[in-house]
């Protein structure tokens, strides 16, 4: 297979079959309308409003969120024992996990606004708003990730809106940016593994990008792992 610069813009026959896979403008609107929403109109329309309660949305979104990655998890490995992880690639059923995993992305965007109509706009950081964004975009455009992760903070963040009274929360916060490190220094290997070795079917340019991305997102959440949890000590 070749790995120019056109293998960006064909479509993976595992997904052509669903809809948004055919629209990426429509797929690049969303991030533009998401910064608008809790970086502008959001914020201004909180201004003059008391913040809102919303407890059981939050519940219910997180109940929601771990469900939904469990369900991905489990899809997943199911999978990938009866096949070789290196063979993989362009089963139907791999195409569909990254897309259900793609719209479950796109869901993500709501904790931000829940963020913001709880007026709570210092947790809308650069590294927040990135880290949606660009998990988003990779994923839609052919980079692919598992949501193990996912399904542990999404428990952290449902028994902490259920009662943040619990003792050990706050060492399950740092455990959570501890293995969230550690996903991206695994998908560093995974990816500059077909960079150094060159025998691998997905593009050489889709590999660099997941390179590039998982370095950056190593500082970004090196620097606030840093700030919370080893500065503060001192």
């Amino acid at each position: 297979m070749s790995n120019d610069y056109s293998l960006l813009y064909t479509i993976d026959p595992t997904v052509a079959h669903f809809t948004l896979v055919h629209y990426p403008y429509i797929v690049s609107l969303i991030p533009i309308l998401y910064l608008f929403v809790v970086l502008k109109w959001g914020p201004d329309l909180m201004k003059t409003r008391p913040a809102y309660d919303l407890k059981g949305v939050i519940l219910f979104y997180n109940l929601s969120q771990i469900i939904m990655n469990i369900y991905l998890i489990s899809l997943g490995l199911s999978h990938m024992l009866k096949k070789n992880y290196f063979e993989m690639r362009n089963e139907p059923l791999e195409g569909t996990l990254a897309y259900y995993y793609f719209l479950l992305k796109i869901y993500d965007l709501l904790e931000t606004l829940i963020f913001v109509l709880r007026k709570k706009q210092q947790q809308v950081s650069f590294l927040h708003v990135y880290h949606h964004i660009m998990v988003l975009l990779f994923i839609y455009f052919g980079m692919r990730s598992m949501p193990v992760v996912h399904a542990f903070m999404y428990c952290y963040y449902f028994l902490a809106a259920y009662d943040s009274s619990i003792k050990w929360l706050p060492k399950c916060k740092k455990f959570i940016t501890q293995i969230q490190l550690l996903q991206f220094v695994i998908l560093l290997i995974h990816y500059s593994w077909p960079l150094y070795y060159g025998h691998c079917c997905v593009s050489q340019i889709q590999c660099k990008l997941n390179v590039i991305q998982a370095l950056v997102m190593i500082v970004l959440f090196g620097n606030f792992y840093i700030k919370n949890y080893i500065k503060k000590k001192k």
